[in-house]
């Protein structure tokens, strides 16, 4: 996966430096979340509530690579929660995560003003902060040595562009699922992440702005041609007297 970020990122800076870009804000609509995470494993009798993945929010970098063809880079925060009530128990315990999701997605659109694309890419999610609630002892605990650090995302999508010539606004809808393991063998209380798989869908909203290349605003220099001077050789007519016989 390093050598995949390496390339991402050397595509990102080298482009960045020939092509128009836009940058701006995305935020999903949390009415429009769907999330699943299955198969969970528990160890007692527990009953598995929701897992709820509505919040997310950040920024994106739009790069264009050649005709129909995009670059996008996203910068997003994300929070989750599983859910559960054990046995004999009135009230939810639940394990909460944060993290950053960092998508580099190849798009490709249409050439109108208002127009389609669709998309596809991956992406590093970087677990920051994780707890555990456990209803039974009223206690939270950290957990962030029990998950892995950074787990490989696959996305796939497609929306709506409206473009002007300094802002894009943009409709996309996105399904992700994690490729790699929340976990890897750790032990964590009541449920068993090893083999667990997030599927999420939701709808996002966003806007951005966008930076013209740069134009060369030197004024042309204007070749300075000397003005040549014609020079008349002054002409003596000469009065000859006429010849008489």
């Amino acid at each position: 996966m390093k050598h995949f970020l390496i390339i991402i990122i050397f595509l990102s800076v080298t482009t960045f430096s020939f092509a128009q870009t836009a940058i701006g804000i995305k935020v999903t609509d949390p009415l429009s979340a769907v999330s699943l995470i299955t198969p969970l494993y528990t160890t007692v009798n527990v009953d598995l509530k929701t897992y709820n993945a509505f919040v997310s929010l950040g920024g994106f970098v739009r790069i264009p690579l050649r005709e129909h063809w995009v670059l996008q880079s996203e910068l997003l925060f994300k929070h989750e929660a599983v859910r559960f009530r054990i046995e004999n128990s009135s009230k939810d315990s639940y394990y909460r995560f944060e993290y950053l999701d960092v998508p580099f997605l190849v798009q490709y659109e249409g050439k109108k003003a208002f127009r389609g694309f669709g998309f596809v890419g991956f992406s590093p999610k970087i677990l920051f902060s994780s707890s555990f609630y456990d209803v039974s002892k009223n206690v939270t605990y950290g957990g962030s040595s029990q998950f892995n650090t950074v787990m490989l995302i696959g996305h796939i999508g497609g929306g709506v562009l409206f473009e002007r010539p300094k802002w894009i606004y943009t409709v996309d809808a996105r399904f992700s699922t994690n490729i790699t393991n929340l976990t890897s063998g750790s032990r964590t209380e009541y449920i068993n992440f090893d083999k667990a798989r997030t599927f999420v869908f939701g709808i996002s909203l966003g806007a951005g702005y966008k930076f013209s290349k740069k134009k060369n605003n030197t004024p042309p220099t204007e070749e300075i041609v000397a003005p040549t001077e014609e020079v008349v050789t002054p002409t003596e007519e000469v009065n000859k007297e006429p010849i008489t016989e």
